[in-house]
């Protein structure tokens, strides 16, 4: 009597999971289809990483550009949760730049792409993507990228540097009147250029510290005094290449002052 009682009580579970598992296997079905099912593209830009599962997608922001300069562009075919889906649609991007150099129409490859991009007008613009095989593929305009004419950044002599003699400085000391300019291709200052871009020590043996680490440019401009932490290996003399320099930084937009020697505190 024990045992029928026993297997009908196992019976009964039994039942009772498997119609929990038949209730649940559509839900499964489901979201396999879902992930596997491409419903909007994903747009990378330069300073943009793929994050899948977060609200938007991607961590970061994108890089300052500069106006006439390429830069790389990379599509996603992506389902809900940002997962890349391997489909072979043709994309189209275009941008807010109506004199921008734009690829032609290209197959995504396992859901992916990296074409090129030249965006020719200065200020706030972006790029959009748009599938053409498949319209129910949500089209993506990407976040602002901010379009300069800046190409270089230009600083004044550290150190007072006299001909073959490179200039020389005491850590610590105030580095006063160091001038920081945003230089169009020409050579010629960008006026409308006003943004905040870092400062970095740099020495033949490894980064070093710089105070202050970041200044705000005004009408493609800075002016002001630094100190620097980190002493060279050198002495300045007539014929020595001096061995710290400043880095001036805005994304993919460099400049670099003179090598300079810089004594450590006596």
């Amino acid at each position: 009597m024990r045992n029928l009682e026993y297997k009908n009580w196992i019976m009964s579970k039994s039942l009772f999971f498997v119609v929990i598992l038949l209730l649940l296997l559509p839900l499964i079905f489901v979201n396999q289809a879902q992930a596997q099912t491409a419903t909007k593209l994903q747009i990378l830009l330069p300073g943009m990483t793929a994050a899948p599962g977060t609200s938007s997608g991607y961590t970061g922001t994108p890089f300052t550009q500069t106006a006439g300069a390429s830069f790389q562009v990379v599509v996603n075919a992506t389902d809900d949760n940002w997962n890349v889906v391997s489909i072979s649609d043709e994309v189209l991007l275009s941008s807010s730049d109506n004199q921008a150099n734009l690829p032609a129409s290209t197959n995504l490859v396992n859901g992916t792409t990296t074409l090129t991009v030249t965006l020719n007008r200065t200020g706030s613009q972006t790029v959009s993507a748009e599938d053409l095989t498949d319209p129910s593929v949500s089209n993506i305009v990407s976040p602002v990228i901010d379009v300069v004419d800046v190409a270089f950044f230009t600083v004044t002599d550290i150190g007072d540097p006299i001909w073959y003699t490179p200039g020389e400085v005491t850590v610590g000391d105030l580095i006063q009147a160091v001038e920081i300019i945003a230089m169009d291709a020409q050579g010629h200052r960008v006026n409308s250029y006003t943004k905040e871009v870092t400062l970095s020590q740099w020495t033949d043996y490894g980064p070093g510290r710089i105070e202050p680490e970041t200044i705000r440019l005004e009408a493609g401009k800075w002016k002001s005094n630094i100190q620097i932490y980190r002493a060279g290996q050198k002495t300045s003399a007539a014929g020595v290449t001096g061995d710290v320099w400043i880095r001036v930084n805005d994304d993919n937009i460099f400049g670099e002052s003179n090598k300079f020697c810089a004594l450590p505190r006596p």
